[in-house]
């Protein structure tokens, strides 16, 4: 390989370029296109599922993030508020996914591990 070609290469991988975190979908994980500010929380209801809701800290608006008939838990917001990691067992196996912070995005399995693994993934942070 020609040393500018490497160089160019190197320089890419270090500034990310061209690259995605694992399990991340080609143009990168599902992000809101704003900042979401509150409290993630869990709510396990009647039926034994568990889904994942906003509320503000004065109380207000309470909305649903992520309901599903799968057991969901552990929400945790990224530092900048566009993304929202929790764990849930929807492939079988406790996983951690992300999606974007306002429960519109695709859910990305990000572990991936197998079904029943010894090394269930819990609390993303």
């Amino acid at each position: 390989m020609k040393p500018a070609l490497l160089s160019t290469l190197l320089i890419g991988l270090l500034l990310g370029v061209g690259c995605s975190p694992r399990g991340a979908p080609p143009g990168g994980f599902p992000r809101s296109p704003v900042p979401v500010t509150g409290i993630a929380y869990v709510v396990e209801q009647v039926s034994g599922e568990r889904d994942i809701y906003l509320i503000q800290p004065d109380g207000t608006g309470r909305i649903p993030l992520i309901a599903s008939p799968e057991v969901d838990s552990d929400p945790a917001f990224s530092p900048d508020g566009t993304m929202l990691a929790f764990r849930s067992r929807r492939d079988g196996s406790s996983d951690i996914y992300i999606t974007a912070a306002d429960g519109t995005g695709e859910w990305v399995n990000v572990v991936n591990d197998p079904a029943d693994s010894f090394d269930d993934e819990f609390s993303p942070r």
